[in-house]
């Protein structure tokens, strides 16, 4: 069973939860494969000039958002990507120990039914993440602060 958890952070104008916050929480980070489907709104901190090697941030952001199964990524760059941003207003990453379903779902219910975890931030307000994963979910309860947790 997935819970669906919303996670807003401290109360403030501004979300106070980044990427890392989140997946810092995820055991056994080496056992499951990675892929960003979606990114967009991306500010690279100035010390930054690009990243994996594309020309510019339009580029990176077409290169995955374009692509047929988005950017399969390792962990360990999901961490480069997000300690060198200023900014991301919306990304979708999933998550699973099957390669296969790391892939263009033609619905949300395909990939929410396919994926062991699904991150998703949503107009850099708030992020959701579903999962299956008990150890990830109950750390982030734990952990984190301003969150709606909803079990299916």
């Amino acid at each position: 069973m997935k819970t669906h958890i919303e996670i807003f952070g401290k109360s403030s104008d501004t979300l106070s939860v980044r990427l890392t916050d989140i997946i810092n929480y995820f055991k056994n980070k080496k056992e499951c494969y990675w892929s960003i489907l979606w990114i967009d709104g991306v500010i690279m901190k100035d010390e930054v000039k690009n990243i994996f090697s594309f020309q510019s941030v339009i580029d990176f952001e077409n290169s995955i958002n374009k692509s047929t199964n988005g950017l399969r990524i390792s962990i360990d760059d999901l961490y480069k990507i997000d300690l060198s941003t200023q900014q991301i207003l919306n990304v979708l990453l999933i998550s699973d120990k099957d390669l296969i379903n790391l892939k263009r779902f033609e619905n949300d219910q395909d990939m929410y039914n396919s994926c062991s975890t699904i991150i998703e931030l949503i107009d850099g307000a708030y992020w959701e993440v579903s999962t299956d994963n008990n150890d990830f979910k109950n750390n982030i309860i734990e952990n984190l602060d301003g969150l709606k947790i909803h079990e299916n």
